[in-house]
């Protein structure tokens, strides 16, 4: 809860961006009928969202993988796409 000034700190467009985007968010389909290969990606040192939060999607998404790189926070773990998305693609439905 630390952190949630600064989230605000140059307003609320970004955040109610998000929400907009995000629409019903994930009440609005069965996240238990996803049957395609999922790996959740995330940086252990992401001080912007929680790890824990990639251990709940991992959690009820069925079958997804669940990777957690140690050292890499929010924006540095992107150097990591690419290779995560190789390894869905070498392992098609």
């Amino acid at each position: 809860m630390a952190g949630v000034p600064a989230m605000f700190a140059h307003g609320l467009e970004g955040y109610a961006d998000d929400r907009i985007a995000d629409r019903e968010g994930w009440v609005s389909f069965d996240v238990a009928a996803i049957s395609c290969p999922v790996i959740v990606l995330h940086g252990g040192a992401d001080v912007i969202a929680d790890p824990i939060h990639a251990r709940h999607t991992a959690g009820i998404v069925p079958h997804a993988e669940l990777r957690i790189v140690d050292g890499l926070g929010h924006f540095s773990i992107q150097d990591r796409l690419v290779g995560a998305v190789v390894d869905l693609l070498e392992h098609p439905v």
